[in-house]
């Protein structure tokens, strides 16, 4: 039998090797039956949170509450800034407006481009296209004020 450590390594093998990049049902399948097995490790959490990204928006949508615990897991114990960056990306570009309300707070103050760009992202999944050029042009001059400002 593998240890938890051979199993996990087994897994994102599986995930970033084995597997036809465009075989996302598997991917989904995989990430779910870790996440079962290994509820509190936060790599397998991260990766599944990933996957539901990559999917089509159908997908996205059916696994928003698994991807919203998922995120939640993360935020809640997870000390790397890194999956806990990409938790509340996720939630802002692919949940609700309720989540966006929630999540986008949870931003550090100091990163207000970070927050333009996430909502960028966020008005590019929902095709709100010109929103979002509109915005992409708000991030811009944002970023061109602080680099004059400095």
């Amino acid at each position: 039998a593998l240890s938890q450590e051979e199993d996990i390594r087994k897994f994102f093998r599986l995930i970033r090797e084995e597997l036809p990049n465009d075989d996302m049902a598997e991917r989904l399948r995989l990430g779910k039956e870790y996440v079962r097995k290994y509820p509190k490790n936060y790599d397998v959490a991260h990766e599944l949170c990933w996957i539901i990204n990559w999917s089509d928006k159908e997908v996205q949508a059916e696994n928003l509450p698994l991807l919203r615990e998922q995120c939640r897991k993360i935020m809640d114990g997870c000390t790397l800034q890194t999956y806990r960056e990409s938790a509340v990306r996720l939630m802002c570009t692919l949940g609700t407006d309720e989540d966006w309300d929630e999540w986008s707070k949870l931003c550090a103050e100091d990163y207000k481009t970070y927050r333009g760009e996430i909502l960028e992202e966020r008005l590019l999944a929902q095709e709100r296209y010109a929103e979002c050029v509109l915005r992409k042009g708000a991030n811009k001059l944002e970023l061109f004020c602080q680099c004059f400002l400095r």
